[in-house]
């Protein structure tokens, strides 16, 4: 009876280490769970955006945009736009492993800038959920020297006396103390001071206009040289528009081709357009041969010029011709009117 038990037990321990033997050998399942839990490389910025404040124009602002890759594969930078001419980029992190940093150095040129600023620069990776992502720098650029206008507007009527003044707040917005030179104006009719308020900081500068003026539009700059390192030259503006206090019919005065076959009068008509009275005086033409003549059909108010060219009158080459009289108007002393001949017919070609 024991051996029979022995038997069958020893028969049992033998098909059950055959069946282990077996599912060893076995493929697996196809229906088995797989492990998915992978992200790729995933890129995260501390911040996108900086604020550099304020800063003086001309200042480069640089700033390094850190990122991680918070993946688990490597993140791969694959370019780098700056988006403008005044901003660049420096040698950027191209490749980065998971869990560890790279950087992307920005430079930003304010020069020419006068005004709060955005700039946008952006990047491509190869992070799938963001591909691109736009960074962005901000803040306000301001002159070294700031003005309250960089130009100043007259109008000059017929009755003006011609004398008027603008003025300009400059202010330093650096640091350091500044001096600045006395002004000076491309053109006569203008004229400039300079008025400080507070020593190195805070100044005014008067733009006065200066008769006689020219009727029309005069434009002049105003320069100054600055002890700023930022601006070393400082411009400004200055506009005039002149109204003419006289009407002149007509505008300039035409002969026919010289040498003149017979004596030719020309005639101009005046009219005072300001309500002061005025006086018209030496009528005279820039050549000999011409006499120029001006006399008043209504005192203070109309006037008639006239030009008497003889015969065989002929204009100098390359002379332009102009009528000048002489005004007691306080801003306009001198009347100018062109003189043109008509040029003489082309002569027939000799056979």
């Amino acid at each position: 009876m024991k051996n029979r038990l022995l038997k069958s037990g020893l028969v049992l321990c033998i098909i059950a280490s055959t069946g282990a033997v077996r599912a060893a050998n076995q493929p697996p399942s196809t229906n088995a769970v797989v492990n998915t839990n992978g992200v790729g490389p995933k890129i995260q910025f501390a911040t996108t955006a900086y604020d550099f404040g304020h800063v003086i124009s001309g200042t480069l602002v640089k700033h390094d945009f850190v990122f991680t890759n918070i993946g688990d594969a490597t993140l791969e930078i694959t370019g780098v736009t700056p988006g403008c001419g005044c901003t660049t980029i420096g040698e950027w992190t191209h490749t980065v492993e998971p869990g560890k940093t790279g950087v992307i150095p920005i430079q930003f040129n304010s020069s020419g800038y006068n005004q709060p600023v955005v700039k946008t620069p952006s990047l491509t990776c190869n992070d799938k959920t963001q591909p691109r992502i736009t960074l962005q720098l901000h803040g306000t650029v301001q002159r070294s020297v700031d003005f309250s206008q960089q130009f100043v507007s007259f109008v000059i009527g017929p009755d003006s006396t011609g004398e008027t003044n603008a003025v300009i707040h400059l202010t330093n917005n650096e640091d350091l103390p500044i001096t600045l030179s006395t002004p000076s104006s491309s053109l006569r009719c203008f004229a400039a001071e300079l008025k400080t308020n507070t020593p190195g900081k805070s100044f005014d500068l008067i733009i006065k206009t200066v008769p006689p003026l020219e009727p029309g539009n005069n434009q002049a700059v105003i320069s100054m040289q600055s002890t700023s390192t930022n601006t070393e030259t400082i411009n400004v503006i200055a506009m005039a528009n002149a109204q003419s206090p006289f009407m002149l019919r007509p505008e300039q005065i035409t002969i026919p081709p010289s040498p003149l076959t017979s004596n030719v009068t020309a005639s101009v008509w005046i009219r005072n357009q300001s309500s002061r009275a005025v006086t018209l005086s030496d009528p005279a033409v820039n050549t000999t041969g011409a006499d120029a003549k001006v006399s008043a059909t209504e005192p203070g108010k109309m006037f008639t010029a006239t030009v008497n060219f003889p015969e065989g009158y002929k204009a100098p080459p390359g002379l332009p011709l102009v009528l000048n009289i002489k005004t007691d108007h306080p801003w306009l002393r001198d009347l100018h009117v062109p003189i043109t001949q008509t040029p003489a017919p082309a002569s027939a070609p000799t056979k």
